[in-house]
């Protein structure tokens, strides 16, 4: 306790000095009294001369520290301009162009099926999501269904969202899709139980109607058996060998973060990388790489049924056959999401140009 000196000057009166035994820091009102009516006509805080200072305030819950006083929080600083995308999820590579985001959380419900394998039916919010697959089948029907809050559960046998401009004008090269996924359940008499699967450079949107058209690289989880892979597909249905991770499992009720890169090279081979974030997100992800690969033209096909179906295979006005001495060098309409014989959730869905 110190002893601090106190002058004031109240109204008209004399200036005054005041003994009182004080603490540094304390807040002083000067209150001048006229017709019974108490008034504050000043106030300060004391500082002696020699005390040290006082502590910082303690702030409550919800507010800092800032400039001596609290001050409420606005939530943390925004991080580095091109580090992340808008979901807050970290890009491998720079956006070069054309980009797409999912309208899951604009507070619109809403639930659509398909038309069947050769109609669009676009998300009526976004002309450039297109449910697209079998209406039905083994008495299952096929849904995607938005919550307006962020999240797309599809539903079916082999649902798959193709995000492509829908007069097929526009079209995708070099990619880097993410997207997060949460298994529901598998779904009663399935096949293959494929829980994500992420393909770019492909033509697949037509391939019920040209067999040629079906192509892409792809990046798949399965929940059979929890085989982690890359896909080259040749034309519909007719897969090179497929490339798989050493990493094995996938868990359901959890959710998944998935990467597919499919980037030209400069000397025309094409990089192909499947990427995992088990993190849900935090600090844009935990990312990790599980297969990769890179395709010069030799990517082999030695299954007898697969070399049969592309052997099958004839182009079309539209779309050429690919040839398996090459890398699929070409832009495509069509990038996608499919899952099949599964419910699933996902969330902070993006293709961009790299």
């Amino acid at each position: 306790m110190a002893t601090a000196k106190i002058y004031c000057k109240v109204g008209d009166s004399k200036r005054k000095s005041v003994k009182s035994k004080i603490k540094d820091g304390t807040l002083v009102k000067v209150i001048q009294e006229v017709s019974g009516v108490n008034t504050v006509i000043a106030e300060g805080i004391v500082r002696i001369e020699g005390a040290p200072p006082p502590p910082p305030p303690v702030c409550p819950p919800g507010q800092h520290l800032e400039n001596g006083g609290c001050v409420p929080d606005v939530g943390p600083p925004p991080p580095p301009t091109g580090d992340v995308d808008k979901f807050g999820i970290k890009k491998s590579h720079q956006s070069t162009g054309r980009e797409w985001f999912n309208s899951w959380d604009n507070g619109h419900a809403r639930k659509w099926g398909s038309n069947g394998t050769d109609k669009r039916n676009a998300d009526p919010d976004d002309a450039e999501c297109d449910l697209h697959c079998k209406k039905e089948e083994r008495g299952i029907v096929t849904y995607a269904d938005v919550d307006g809050n962020g999240i797309c559960e599809l539903y079916g046998t082999t649902p798959r969202l193709y995000i492509n401009d829908s007069t097929h004008v526009l079209r995708w090269l070099n990619v880097e899709m993410t997207v997060y996924f949460f298994i529901v359940k598998k779904l009663a008499a399935g096949g293959a139980y494929v829980a994500c699967r992420l393909a770019g450079r492909s033509n697949h949107q037509n391939e019920y109607n040209c067999s040629a058209s079906g192509t892409g690289y792809g990046a798949e989880t399965k929940n059979s058996d929890g085989t982690n892979q890359i896909r080259r597909e040749n034309g519909h249905p007719a897969y090179s060998d497929n490339k798989v991770s050493n990493t094995k499992g996938v868990e359901a009720g959890k959710w998944i973060g998935k990467k597919l890169i499919v980037k030209t090279q400069p000397d025309g081979s094409v990089l192909v990388q499947h990427l995992r974030d088990l993190t849900d997100g935090a600090n844009g992800g935990d990312w990790k790489i599980l297969v990769e690969t890179i395709d010069r033209g030799d990517w082999p096909m030695t299954d007898t049924e697969d070399k049969k179906t592309y052997d099958g295979i004839k182009s079309c006005s539209e779309f050429k056959k690919v040839a398996l001495n090459e890398p699929l060098k070409d832009p495509a309409v069509s990038c996608y999401l499919r899952i099949d014989n599964n419910q699933v959730k996902f969330k902070w869905f993006s293709v961009r140009e790299i």
